[in-house]
């Protein structure tokens, strides 16, 4: 199995093993592009189908997709639906310091008056993030959220990832806001466990959840 390998010592490791009869998989979820061990290999495995089809279409015609899991559920008895506090919309972010200006056009929309009662926390393993990435403080930032917000970059990169963000939120039992991505329309019903936006102008969501607060003292 190749995991985030690349390079001409991992070609040729690749080619040794397929001319030996060892069966090789390939296994990513980032795009990679010009990656040439991933089409050395039997078989490849990714995180989402988009990044499956991207390499199917290049050659690597064993393309296949595992979506990815939660870390971790919440029973439902614990989903209340309860604001966190009163008057107050709190979201919670996550994500790598490599996503960090993703939430720019998020944080100008929040420096906005009308917005004054958001609250937005940020874990990530980056300088500025309000707390420091780790797996006991995403499960306690998702807990003290109403709403999860995901953003993403922009494409080509972003159209291949997984649903993994989005979907950890709705296992806690939170709705989310995020971008528009293939692996998330998969997940998402629109409406009902959340939102996906097509831009920085789709602020109606935003002010949906003020109302909300507002209604709910």
């Amino acid at each position: 199995v190749f995991q985030k390998l690349r390079g001409p010592n991992a070609v040729a490791l690749a080619d040794r093993l397929r001319a030996a009869g060892s069966a090789t998989v390939f296994v990513h979820g980032d795009y990679e592009p010009d990656n040439p061990v991933v089409v050395r290999c039997d078989t490849f495995v990714g995180s989402s189908r988009r990044l499956a089809d991207f390499w199917r279409e290049r050659g690597a015609a064993n393309a296949h997709y595992i979506p990815d899991p939660a870390e971790w559920w919440c029973e439902r008895s614990e989903i209340d639906g309860a604001p966190r506090e009163p008057g107050v919309v709190r979201l919670a972010w996550m994500g790598h310091r490599a996503n960090w200006e993703t939430l720019a056009p998020l944080r100008a929309l929040l420096a906005e008056s009308e917005f004054r009662d958001f609250r937005l926390l940020t874990v990530a393993n980056h300088p500025e993030a309000d707390v420091a990435w780790s797996p006991q403080a995403i499960r306690q930032a998702v807990a003290s959220s109403d709403v999860g917000v995901v953003s993403t970059g922009t494409p080509p990169v972003s159209t291949v990832k997984s649903s993994n963000r989005v979907v950890q939120f709705m296992a806690a039992g939170k709705p989310v806001i995020a971008d528009r991505i293939p692996s998330y329309e998969e997940v998402v019903r629109e409406g009902e466990t959340g939102f996906l936006c097509d831009s920085a102008e789709d602020r109606v969501l935003l002010e949906l959840l003020h109302e909300e607060a507002e209604s709910d003292g």
